[in-house]
């Protein structure tokens, strides 16, 4: 590759880019989803002189949610806490590599939990305040945060669901439409190799379900401000020393003349694409015109983007 790699190509729509490296596939499987419903005095929390169901086990391999991928988790309807009314929507999850749950006297009545998604800490118990949390679980279901997103870890079969509460032995559901829904979609996942100049190197996220048609985000943070970056796709990874650096995808398109703007940031939305196969992957990395980085130029880590 020449040096002047930075500006040779024009300005394009990596979703079009998509579609030209896939040309020709037909098929667009559909995501797998189910509904679990949910009992408003279900839980996998510790609890204390108090009336609890046991939390039912999700089997994830019938879903396609196999670890490494990624699921949706939606909230759907809501239950009565006693004094607030039918609307409380307050849900927690946790991962396990079994279907047990032990006896609700116990902390870690999941004894095979696994740790995903953001930490949560619960609050204790209303009779006794004896301690609940465990370091495993994390949180969804909040009106600012209706939807959660959730990798799959290693070694995980099944999935916990359950109302939060410290106290269920008041907890309704009178319209009996507590549940949620759980959905795999596409995963992003961040490959590392970024190239840093004076300042740490740029980081490039992705964000979007990858299903057909649905919206999609590139998020450029921490570049050099009022610069220019290219953004190179591939269907494949190539991982290849250029620049000081490591070309992570395969270049099979170019797309230059980005500005970074006076923050250094830079978002690229578009529309993910039909046509493509179940499990397919893009590859993406930005370079940035930086005279602190090795040859004039940084990199943000690789990303790869798979399809549910």
């Amino acid at each position: 590759m020449s040096t002047d790699l930075l500006s040779r190509m024009p300005l394009a729509s990596f979703a079009a880019v998509a579609l030209a490296l896939v040309a020709g596939s037909a098929l667009t499987p559909l995501a797998a989803q189910t509904v679990v419903p949910l009992t408003a005095k279900g839980s996998f929390l510790h609890v204390n002189s108090d009336s609890v169901v046991n939390a039912v086990p999700v089997a994830l391999a019938p879903l396609g949610l196999l670890p490494g991928t990624s699921v949706r988790l939606r909230v759907l309807g809501d239950f009565d806490q006693g004094p607030g009314g039918d609307v409380v929507t307050d849900t927690l999850g946790v991962f396990s590599s079994s279907a047990t749950l032990l006896g609700a006297a116990l902390l870690h009545r999941v004894p095979d939990a696994i740790d995903a998604g953001e930490d949560f800490f619960t609050i204790t118990t209303f009779q006794g305040n004896q301690a609940t949390d465990i370091a495993e679980d994390f949180f969804l279901g909040t009106p600012t945060s209706p939807v959660v997103t959730v990798l799959v870890p290693a070694g995980a079969t099944h999935l916990f669901l359950c109302a939060y509460d410290h106290y269920y032995a008041d907890n309704s559901d009178p319209d009996a439409d507590y549940r949620v829904e759980l959905t795999r979609v596409g995963t992003w996942t961040d490959l590392g190799l970024g190239l840093a100049g004076a300042n740490p190197a740029p980081v490039l996220t992705g964000s979007g379900t990858l299903f057909a048609g649905d919206p999609i985000s590139l998020d450029l943070t921490g570049a050099k401000a009022n610069s220019s970056a290219a953004l190179f796709v591939g269907a494949g990874a190539a991982n290849v020393p250029f620049k000081g650096g490591t070309l992570v995808p395969t270049p099979t398109i170019i797309i230059t003349g980005l500005p970074t703007g006076p923050a250094g940031t830079l978002i690229l939305p578009a529309v993910w694409p039909a046509g493509l196969p179940s499990g397919f992957s893009l590859y993406f990395q930005e370079w940035i015109v930086d005279a602190t980085g090795p040859a004039g130029l940084t990199a943000t880590n690789g990303l790869r983007a798979t399809t549910p």
